[in-house]
């Protein structure tokens, strides 16, 4: 409940204030189709989100206000490289699984802004290599993921309720 709370407040207060925002832009020159500024929309969105999701795993408000003051004060980034994401319940195999699929996602995005189409590029290929592609995305998700019997991703999301 505190987390759709905390996303109704950033929808609303965006909508209500549309023309506030749009005149200070304008007061402060932001170009919008400038990098800098579309980068920084993206990580206040991702900020935004982040944070707003602790509401949502911590089992109270004080107890996700101390996960906010430890994810910059016990800042230790050798957490991705030393194992102990290894006790954290993920193995190496999906770690290094996760970090490649990140980098895909990137890469595939990077294109895609440049405009260069995946699906339109895939589709003027013949049938069989079309065939081939579909079956090898569907037999690495059945390898590499975890969606056998007694899966629900919803598990993991709404543990805590």
């Amino acid at each position: 409940m505190a987390y759709g709370l905390y996303q109704a407040f950033f929808v609303s207060t965006n909508t209500l204030f549309e023309s506030f925002y749009a005149r200070m832009r304008k007061f402060f020159h932001v170009k919008e189709e400038c990098a800098s500024w579309q980068i920084f929309q993206v990580l206040r969105t991702v900020l935004i989100i982040t944070f707003g999701r602790y509401l949502s795993r911590a089992p109270g408000f004080m107890h996700a206000f101390g996960m906010w003051k430890a994810t910059f004060s016990k800042w230790n980034p050798w957490i991705f490289f030393d194992g102990t994401l290894n006790t954290l319940g993920l193995s190496a195999a999906n770690v290094r699984l996760m970090l490649m699929l990140i980098i895909m996602v990137f890469v595939v995005d990077f294109f895609h802004e440049k405009g260069y189409r995946f699906r339109e590029h895939l589709n003027k290929k013949d049938i069989v290599f079309r065939w081939v592609v579909y079956f090898a995305a569907i037999f690495g998700i059945l390898i590499f993921g975890m969606y056998g019997w007694g899966y629900s991703a919803g598990n993991f999301i709404y543990q805590g309720f």
